[in-house]
């Protein structure tokens, strides 16, 4: 039995439409004062999210006052405290302030073509193999 070519088409626009949707996601660390910041939980962020820390000082030692998901650190912002976001997985770090405090001694290479890997990459990658399988399946049942 042959699929008709409008299923096809729809079939192939999941699979892409799949790979897209678990790429924009970012996980953070999540809490909200300085006793649940000893221990904060994940959290998928929304779209066009970042990772936050708000930090009462620079001392990374500290697990900071708040941690979570914003579009920018003007919305979390708390008068006379220090904010900082950074754009990779659990990036705000699970213990101390996370990277967005830390100051680079030396500037990493840039890569000329292609993403960054995050934590999730190989997710990623596994997500779209599984689908190109799927689909080369369904190509060798079509054609039959």
């Amino acid at each position: 039995m042959k699929l008709p070519p409008f299923m096809h088409l729809i079939f192939r626009l999941l699979i892409v439409s799949t790979y897209f949707t678990y790429e924009e996601c970012l996980k953070c660390y999540s809490c909200d004062g300085p006793t649940d910041c000893a221990h904060p939980r994940q959290q998928l962020c929304p779209q066009n999210n970042e990772c936050f820390t708000v930090a009462q000082n620079y001392d990374t030692k500290l697990n900071g006052l708040r941690k979570g998901c914003a579009p920018t650190c003007d919305r979390v912002n708390i008068e006379g405290m220090l904010c900082r976001t950074c754009k990779f997985e659990l990036c705000n770090g699970e213990t101390g302030l996370g990277k967005a405090f830390e100051k680079p001694t030396i500037l990493p290479p840039q890569r000329p073509f292609g993403r960054k890997k995050d934590a999730n990459g190989k997710n990623r990658m596994y997500i779209f193999i599984v689908n190109l399988l799927l689909f080369l399946i369904c190509e060798t049942y079509y054609i039959l």
